[in-house]
């Protein structure tokens, strides 16, 4: 398995990621092995099943990605994930200073869209307002009529949607 990220984008980069990566592993291992007295065996088992579904789960996003992309009349993929409660202030300097720290900010919530082939975008909304699966219901009919609407295309039949822990 060899793959680039954008923190490291060099070979070098990816060498350190999968030896990292591979110190986790064995650590875990052995972790599970001396203190909680797991039978070597159950745990390569319980592993092999944990990775055979992450494996299984990572594959079905990566189909409904492809189709969207390459089958755009026939099926649409999209992403909705919301920022913890935790509320921002706009503008938003990445750099804290005096300076920056005293002028008024706009407190407000984020939720990010991507609809794969298409667009990515981001959704404000107020402080003040509760988030939840109202919000997420919000963010998904915009984005469909920005689509539809605003776009001027057809919606194809097969939607999938993917909502990272943004409605029970």
């Amino acid at each position: 398995m060899l793959f680039v990220s954008a923190h490291n984008p060099t070979l070098k980069g990816v060498y350190n990621e999968v030896l990292l990566l591979l110190l986790f592993i064995c650590y875990h291992y052995y972790y599970y092995i001396f203190f909680f007295n797991i039978n070597p065996a159950e745990y390569a088992r319980m592993k092999g099943e944990h990775l055979n579904l992450v494996w299984t789960e990572r594959h079905g996003y990566e189909e409904r990605i492809v189709s969207a992309k390459h089958y755009p009349l026939q099926s649409m993929s999209i992403v909705i994930d919301g920022a913890d409660n935790q509320a921002y202030g706009f503008p938003y300097f990445p750099e804290k200073t005096k300076m920056t720290e005293e002028g008024h900010k706009v407190k407000s919530k984020l939720y990010g869209v991507i609809v794969h082939g298409v667009w990515q975008s981001i959704y404000t909304y107020g402080n003040h307002l509760v988030g939840g699966s109202n919000v997420t219901v919000e963010v998904l009919h915009r984005t469909l009529h920005r689509f539809n609407v605003t776009e001027k295309r057809l919606l194809p039949p097969v939607l999938h949607i993917q909502l990272d822990n943004t409605s029970k």
